[in-house]
């Protein structure tokens, strides 16, 4: 099966459709647990530092993780929580010639974390989240966004250490695009490492 083959696929309105469709499925799922969730006492803050790369676009930043209140226990050893991430960012081509070098960008995502209480001085999570994009210019490398609003889906996991857990480094793989609004949608993927503070 070829690449182009693939490619327009993913086109079709079918894959648009069954994209939506699994947005749509996220949001549900997110309001059924925040409707019968129970409070959890959780950090004030999350500072995270933000290196990362990908598509030959290499990007830094700072996140802010602000908890929502919404979680709940689900056994002895796990529990989730919903939290807010603020995040802003610089992109730069790491190959710009003849391209347009770098731009800013500022985001928002609702992310919910399952994590597993500590154990041996660390506590391990898993977290994904769906958010929404706003950059400063809609090229990048030889990319075409076409669009200065974006939204971003991102998947990590990670650890916090320390004697009250306020250490923590973690990996995400968080993708932007435009969801088709434009054409072209170029869309750019990160590998990303966080390296993160917590206030209690």
């Amino acid at each position: 099966m070829s690449a182009s083959f693939v490619a327009k696929r993913l086109r079709e309105p079918r894959s648009r459709a069954w994209a939506n469709a699994l947005a749509l499925l996220g949001g549900c799922t997110l309001l059924c647990l925040c409707a019968y969730s129970s409070p959890v006492q959780t950090a004030d803050w999350t500072v995270s530092g933000i290196v990362g790369a990908g598509n030959h676009v290499a990007v830094v930043g700072l996140e802010a993780l602000v908890p929502s209140g919404f979680g709940d226990t689900l056994s002895e050893q796990w529990s989730w929580a919903l939290a807010w991430a603020a995040d802003m960012s610089y992109w730069w081509a790491r190959n710009h010639e003849n391209s347009a070098s770098s731009l800013s960008e500022v985001g928002l995502t609702p992310v919910v974390a399952l994590r597993r209480a500590p154990a041996a001085g660390a506590s391990y999570y898993v977290e994904a989240g769906i958010g929404v994009h706003l950059l400063s210019h809609t090229r990048i490398d030889e990319r075409q966004l076409s669009t200065a609003f974006q939204f971003g889906e991102l998947v990590g996991t990670g650890v916090n250490f320390g004697d009250r857990g306020q250490y923590g480094v973690g990996i995400r793989i968080q993708h932007i695009s435009n969801g088709r609004i434009k054409e072209p949608n170029c869309g750019v993927t990160f590998g990303e490492m966080r390296f993160s503070y917590r206030w209690d």
